[in-house]
């Protein structure tokens, strides 16, 4: 069956997700695979599906058969590096928002969790720019906002310990020490994660809502769908924001 044939699951998938109804969302979102295996949004959003009840190896292989289908899509590529990146896998979160930075330069979603993926790294500097770059695209984007406000503490804080370091330098050196403190280097941190949150807590990028109208395949001929999926309309959901969930730390 075509991808329009599943159409109508889909987006009582999209409307019962913004409810935070997701036992329902996931029993749609498997009607849609199931319909078309091939639809790499309704593998994307059954994962997030999966995602906000806990079930992360579930959303993960959904996150990984969306990329099979689509290797390039930045919904779910941004998706798996922020559960890498809970996973505390920093690297291989970064190697995997690059490949959306590639192709979407100016994907705000992608240069946030980026920097989020710098500071479990301590390297500060770098995570400014990119949360700097991030606002500056999208001044309303209130994570990467939040972000770059916690990203200036610490840089602020690593000053005060710089000028600490250079008061006492003579006094090191009489002792004899050879030792370079890292947390005098605002590119590599201050060596303490403890005010930063373990875990990226949500991952905000559903697929919205299908136009529910006819389409014709590759053959001229118009798609079957299920009738009762058909009645039920929906407008486009061009974001779902979840106050009680942040993307940050």
């Amino acid at each position: 069956m075509g991808l329009l044939s599943n159409r109508g699951s889909f987006n009582k998938g999209v409307y019962h997700f913004s409810r935070g109804e997701y036992l329902v969302s996931i029993d749609h979102y498997r009607k849609a695979v199931k319909k078309a295996p091939g639809d790499a949004q309704a593998w994307n959003n059954l994962g997030l599906s999966y995602y906000k009840l806990g079930k992360i190896k579930d959303a993960m292989k959904c996150f990984d058969d969306a990329l099979r289908i689509s290797p390039e899509d930045p919904f779910a590529l941004t998706n798996k590096a922020a559960l890498i990146l809970a996973g505390g896998r920093h690297g291989e979160a970064r190697f995997v928002i690059d490949k959306v930075l590639i192709k979407y330069p100016d994907d705000v979603h992608a240069l946030n969790l980026k920097g989020l993926a710098l500071m479990k790294d301590e390297l500060f500097l770098e995570a400014h720019d990119l949360f700097m770059r991030a606002v500056d695209l999208d001044p309303r984007h209130r994570h990467a906002v939040r972000n770059l406000e916690k990203v200036r503490i610490r840089l602020a804080s690593l000053e005060m310990l710089s000028e600490d370091d250079d008061e006492s330098e003579d006094s090191s050196n009489l002792l004899g020490s050879d030792e370079t403190d890292v947390s005098s280097n605002p590119r590599r941190g201050i060596g303490s994660d403890s005010d930063l949150e373990d875990d990226v807590e949500d991952l905000p990028r559903p697929r919205e809502a299908l136009p529910l109208k006819d389409r014709s395949d590759e053959d001229g001929d118009l798609e079957d769908s299920d009738p009762e999926d058909d009645e039920f309309e929906l407008s486009e959901y061009d974001e779902f924001d979840d106050d009680t969930v942040d993307w940050e730390e």
